[in-house]
Formats: structure tokens, C-alpha cells, sequence
């Protein structure tokens, strides 16, 4: 979605630090005046699967199935799964067993 999409959607954001937007629960980031990345840390928000922040991670596999790529980082595991046509992405940062937080973007 445009810039001018988003804010007539969510209205303007909380801060905003040129490409980087924050919201209430919350932030995108912004390329060539669409939206590239939106990432959030709240519960507040579900995806299409109804998966949220504070879930633990066995709803993935239930919801989403085998993830396409896993990645231990820091202490914690990224599972990234991708869509039918290769080119969006969803992200789930867990520690502990517990999802802390969502990325949907465009696949880079």
C-alpha cells in the first residue's frame, strides 16, 4: 500500500524517522512511498492465521506448517515462511518458546 493508503487507514504515525514509521503496535518501513516492512511486538494485532505476539510457538506449525527456513539468532529462532508466489514473507522472532515478535515484508 501507498504512504497516503496507509495514513488514511491508520491516520499519522506516532513518530515518524524518514523511512521508519511507528504506530501504536506498530512500524513500517517505507520505500519509494510504499509500504516495504511491517513489523510488530503487541498482541494486539493477529495475522490471517489468528498467530500473535505472546503465542507459543507450536501454533506456527498448526497454523502455517513446516516453515521454510529457520534461523537461531541471539539466543532465539526465526522461522520465515514465504508465500505461494515467493514474494512476501512473514517472520516470527521466538525466545523462550514464545513468539516476541511478527515481520510481513516484501522478500528482499
Amino acid at each position: 500500500m501507498s504512504t497516503n493508503e496507509l495514513i488514511s487507514k491508520c491516520g499519522q504515525p506516532n513518530y515518524r524517522d524518514e523511512d521508519d514509521w511507528g504506530y501504536r503496535d506498530f512500524r513500517v518501513d517505507i520505500e519509494y512511498g510504499v509500504v516495504e516492512k511491517v513489523s510488530t511486538y503487541s498482541n494486539a494485532l493477529a495475522t490471517p492465521a489468528g498467530v500473535r505476539v505472546g503465542q507459543s510457538a507450536d501454533v506456527l506449525n498448526s497454523a502455517y506448517g513446516a516453515a521454510d527456513r529457520i534461523d537461531y539468532d541471539d539466543g532465539g529462532v526465526e522461522y520465515e515462511y514465504l508465500s505461494n508466489d515467493g514474494m512476501k514473507k512473514i517472520e516470527f522472532k521466538v525466545f523462550n518458546g514464545v513468539i516476541t515478535e511478527i515481520t510481513c515484508k516484501f522478500r528482499d
